[in-house]
């Protein structure tokens, strides 16, 4: 009886990747093409993909340069690659713009509303009522339910709360001082 071994040449192809699962690595007949890829290309960030920030496969480094997230190579050596990702803050970015810029305007509005009933933020700042205004005299009447009364002075209405007597906007909720429900 005679054994006749069969030998043949394989080469290994190692992949490493830091977020997704990563499909071909292991070893392959010396001239035979490897077909790689990853399972995913876009993987939620572990502490912020809450807000929607991403980490993104963004190419393959070592003996492949290859910008998808899957392809080939023909194995004549030992090849090892890498999957290189970067971190995608876009929509981050984007929800703080818009917080910021919101955050701004309801303080613009409540130290613009703040010149006419009273303090913003801590400060105590009232006007005193003007008896005339461009010549026109102010009227005062009676509102129905609120308990004080309006003064009309062009387009500014104000109310006396009738909790603390800090002068509101008509059609406000609640007084800015003591907080009382209108």
């Amino acid at each position: 009886m005679t054994v006749k071994a069969n030998w043949k040449t394989q080469y290994y192809l190692s992949i490493a990747t830091q977020y997704s699962e990563a499909v071909g690595e292991g070893w392959y007949d010396a001239g035979s093409t490897a077909t790689f890829s990853l399972k995913q290309s876009k993987i939620p960030d572990s502490s912020l993909g809450w807000v929607g920030v991403d980490n993104v496969f963004t190419y393959w480094s070592g003996d492949s340069k290859s910008t998808l997230p899957s392809g080939s190579l023909m194995m004549d050596s030992p090849k090892s690659i890498t999957a290189v990702w970067t971190t995608n803050y876009a929509t981050l970015y984007i929800a703080s713009i818009l917080g910021v810029f919101f955050g701004l305007a309801a303080i613009w509005k409540r130290s613009a509303i703040s010149e006419y009933v009273g303090p913003a933020f801590g400060r105590s700042r009232t006007k005193p009522v003007p008896t005339e205004q461009k010549g026109e005299s102010l009227t005062k009447k009676s509102v129905p339910n609120s308990g004080g009364n309006i003064i009309e002075a062009g387009k500014v209405k104000l109310v006396s709360c009738p909790s603390c007597g800090t002068r509101v906007l008509e059609n406000a909720d609640f007084c800015v001082e003591c907080g009382t429900q209108l």
